[in-house]
């Protein structure tokens, strides 16, 4: 127990923390007590001498007096080796110092006549040699004092230069009687407990507080209370009644608050009554909690919350780093807890933050239910469960987001695992966990198809948009390619493994450049040949700044992003050469397109930017070239950031506008 300074104080004082060798004494403050007599040493009782003088007073007299605690020190000077000086403090702390005669320390007089505290005057005693130097022994936790200079004990009384047998003192510290507080949280608790539950049977608990004579024994009483109360509840159960003022409609009453304030206003709107609890660029931590005295079980807390622009915040119950939630935007936050074994349990809200900006935090309306009882070993296995569970919903998830994504054999045996792997709730542990882990398996195993897969099924849409065109004649190959196209979706639907389907992909590809060396393309017509370019619309490969797509070449500079999102890929302030090779093309006449744009913001005027295919290029405009007076952007899109804004300019005394994104581009 803390050694506490309160100033004098109104409540009865008792012995609180207990020394028990001299050792325990060093940088402490305590009392000389006598506990056979219930007396403490005080300097300066009133109606009891000077204000220097010690009096043996009850423990309340002495912790008003001008000196209660003392603080120990070794003794200067030839022959008091091993002895020490005793220094006077009061209840607050503060040595207890006469101008005249500084230090406080205890002396004895030369006489029978008492002690006092004082001075050393250079002979370590106010009134005579040594009369402030004492030895110390020590005896089955108690203390001794033998004044040096008299060679006599002090007794609990004060007569000074009198005992020769030692007498043996407690040295403690003083604290306010702790039973009434004790005895109040009892009644208080009876009063809530039986506000929620009217036919509880306190008769059990009223017995052993009627009885209780001690602190110790009132914690019994309360915890037959807790129990009692504990074993009434049903499951699911709201005992928000215990919480004092959740929705702070009463201020800070029951609450302990560091920093935070109450607001009225309608701005928060997780607001439930007329107020709300809140900081304003909250320096520092700032927070709101009580406790609560709670039987055993799993719990459920929430509270309406915000916490913006801060460093962190956080509702908690019970340990801040465990059983907690995060607090972001406004909502309503919801966690669980548990008590083992019941008692006392600290709630409240906490935030980190800085002076900084527009930064805020609020909290109104805690609710506190219970869910059920739970022993702590019952809980670690609830808590091991709960995890196995999210871990197999997450695995459950991943594996079926594949379903439709890769071949159809795959997506069968896919489908099988996910079906063997269905678990209803209230699943153990060790199903939940073997679950996952197959199903996660699966997932690995079939993650590798889906790139392929949908490389092949691009190339394939796009090889049948060329044979049914109706621009060329040559229909033997046309049926020639039919039949590659067969057999390859065939062999693609059975794979199991990317290297199959790649290399039907790669087939189909040279049965499309056969086919276009067999046709006759119709006069003043054309035939689509993109699917002779691999990846032709930026949809695969790593995607991210400095990323290039797959199956492309940066032969020189850089590029700035590849954005798997929206399929592109832009260079910013950068010249750069992407490109591909496509092999084997039959000697004709071709046209390639591509969808972008250029802006050359206050650039050379030998800057360009082309497409180009061989020895040919094509400079692409400039987008002001294709200014537009209306917005390229929806609303949404122009809520996502600068890259999705017009710029305006004026072109003959008009406001026009350019993309400043390729969303807008588009």
């Amino acid at each position: 127990m803390a050694t506490c300074w309160l100033g004098t104080s109104a409540a009865d004082m008792v012995v609180g923390q207990r020394f028990t060798s001299i050792e325990d004494l060093d940088g402490k403050f305590f009392a000389v007590v006598s506990e056979t007599s219930a007396k403490a040493m005080g300097i300066g009782i009133p109606n009891h001498g000077s204000g220097w003088d010690m009096y043996f007073g009850t423990y309340n007299e002495a912790y008003a007096s001008n000196a209660c605690y003392y603080k120990i020190s070794a003794a200067q000077g030839d022959g008091v080796g091993g002895y020490y000086y005793l220094q006077a403090y009061n209840s607050a702390g503060s040595l207890y110092n006469m101008s005249w005669a500084e230090g406080g320390y205890f002396n004895s007089q030369t006489g029978t006549g008492g002690y006092f505290a004082l001075g050393l005057k250079g002979q370590n005693g106010q009134d005579a040699l040594n009369h402030a130097v004492w030895e110390i022994t020590v005896s089955e936790g108690k203390f001794a004092l033998k004044n040096i200079g008299t060679g006599k004990y002090l007794h609990d009384d004060q007569s000074s230069n009198t005992y020769s047998d030692p007498f043996y003192f407690t040295f403690c510290t003083l604290i306010e009687d702790p039973l009434p507080a004790a005895q109040e949280k009892y009644n208080t608790l009876k009063e809530k407990y039986l506000a929620i539950n009217l036919e509880l049977d306190v008769t059990d608990a009223d017995a052993l507080f009627a009885d209780a004579a001690t602190v110790e024994e009132v914690q019994d009483a309360i915890d037959v209370l807790v129990s009692t109360f504990g074993s009434s509840l049903a499951n699911e159960t709201s005992l928000t009644g215990l919480i004092a003022n959740p929705s702070f409609e009463s201020g800070f009453i029951g609450w302990t608050n560091k920093g935070m304030a109450t607001q009225g206003n309608k701005v928060f709107g997780g607001t439930t009554g007329d107020t709300y609890c809140e900081a304003w660029q909250p320096n520092g931590t700032k927070g709101v909690s009580q406790a609560l005295t709670l039987p055993q079980g799993l719990y459920r807390m929430s509270a309406n919350s915000l916490a913006h622009g801060v460093t962190s915040a956080k509702l908690y119950a019970g340990s801040k780093e465990k059983a907690k939630t995060i607090v972001d935007a406004a909502n309503t936050y919801t966690f669980e807890f548990h008590v083992s074994g019941g008692g006392d349990v600290a709630i409240g809200f906490e935030g980190v933050g800085t002076s900084a900006g527009d930064s805020w935090i609020c909290v109104d309306n805690f609710q506190l239910t219970y869910i059920q009882n739970m022993t702590a070993e019952e809980f670690a296995e609830y808590e091991a469960n709960k995890e196995a569970l999210e871990a197999y919903n997450n695995a459950f998830a991943a594996a079926q987001a594949f379903l439709g994504t890769i071949p159809s054999t795959a997506n069968t045996n896919l489908q099988n695992i996910i079906t063997d792997n269905t678990l209803v709730d209230g699943s153990t542990t060790e199903q939940y966990n073997a679950a996952a882990t197959a199903l996660n398996a699966a997932a690995t195993a079939v993650q590798p198809l889906v790139t392929p897969y949908a490389v092949y099924l691009d190339t394939k849409d796009a090889v049948v948009t060329m044979k049914d065109a109706d621009t060329y004649t040559g229909a033997d190959a046309k049926s020639t390619l039919e039949g590659v196209i067969t057999t390859t979706s065939s062999n693609v639907e059975e794979a199991t493994n990317a290297s199959t389907i790649t290399t039907q992909t790669a087939d189909l590809v040279e049965a499309a450049k056969d086919f276009v060396k067999s046709v006759t393309i119709k006069s003043d017509q054309c035939l689509d040949l993109t699917c002779l370019i691999k990846n032709p619309h930026f949809k695969y490969g790593e995607g991210g700044s400095g990323k290039v797509a797959a199956d492309w070449t940066l032969e020189s500079g850089q590029v700035t992003e590849h954005r798997l999102l929206t399929h592109n890929f832009e260079a910013w302030h950068a010249r750069f050469n992407l490109n591909q090779t496509i092999t084997d093309l039959p000697k004709g006449t071709y046209k390639v397109t591509l969808q972008g744009f250029a802006r050359h913001d206050n650039a050379s005027v030998t800057d360009k930017t082309s497409l180009y295919c061989g020895p040919v290029s094509q400079i692409i405009k400039d987008i002001k070239s294709e200014y537009s007076t209306t917005s390229f952007y929806s609303s949404e899109q122009a809520s996502m950031g600068d890259n999705n804004r017009d710029i305006h300019y004026q072109k003959d005394d008009e406001d026009v506008c350019q993309p400043n994104g390729m969303t807008g581009a588009y």
